[in-house]
This record gives C-alpha cells, structure tokens and sequence, in this order.
C-alpha cells in the first residue's frame, strides 16, 4: 500500500494487517459484567465493607481512587490492593462468598502527630532551660 499526500512525501507500508474484534454477542456479555457485584455496601467513616459472590477466580475493581492510605481485606485476612485502570483499586478474589472491608488512613498521620508532639516537648523543654538560666542570672 502506498499513500502519497500532496507536499508532504510519500510513506509505504509493506506489511498491512487488519485487525478486528467480533462484536457478537457484546450485550450478553455486557449484561454478565454486572451480575456478581459488592452487595450490601456500607460507607462509615473512614471504611467502606461489603460483601461478593464469585464464581470464578476474578478481580474486584472498586471505582474508589487508588492511594496508599487503603488497607484492605478480604474474609479479615490483609490483602494486597492493586492499581486497576491507572487510577482505581481493585482486589484478586478467588471463587466464593467475600466480606470485603477497607480501611483509610491518611498516610503518614501517625508519624506526623509523633513528630508535632516531639516538637511540642523540646520547644517547652528550651523555654524552660531560658527560664531557669535568666532565674539564676537574674
């Protein structure tokens, strides 16, 4: 195949293939995409849990952005959470009946406070220290 556009040059292809997806039966598998769902989903604070019936080894993608404060579980054992879609989370389920929880945590929260309280301790522990030596000066 060759293409020629008027004073742009010319551009040749020796190997063409094309490819495409049969679109049979795309509705009845649209509609089988929606039939094992999270159920029963409560949305608490800082938690969302619910539960899933699968059939098959599959993966659940929650439509939650991913980020590293969620820890997930699956049947209340941990469970590593995925990045599905570039931006969602989603979990490997095997076949079965699930309890899903996950938990958010703002990342690095309990580091900061610690930091904020140590900071907190060493400035009144400087104003003390000024204090006691403008005591003994005075």
């Amino acid at each position: 195949m060759t293409i020629t556009f008027d004073n742009t040059g010319i551009y040749t292809y020796d190997n063409l293939r094309v490819v495409s997806q049969p679109v049979r039966g795309i509705e009845e598998k649209t509609k089988n995409l929606g039939g094992e769902v999270l159920e029963d989903v409560k949305l608490g604070t800082n938690e969302i849990t619910g539960s899933i019936t699968v059939s098959k080894k599959k993966a659940l993608v929650l439509s939650v952005p991913y980020s590293e404060g969620f820890t997930a579980y699956v049947d209340g054992k941990e469970t590593k959470l995925q990045r599905a879609n570039t931006m969602f989370m989603a979990l490997e389920l095997e076949p079965g009946t699930h309890d899903i929880r996950l938990i958010y945590c703002t990342p690095y929260l309990k580091m900061g406070g610690m930091l904020t309280v140590t900071g907190i301790v060493v400035f009144l522990g400087l104003v003390l220290i000024r204090r006691k030596r403008e005591n003994d000066i005075g």
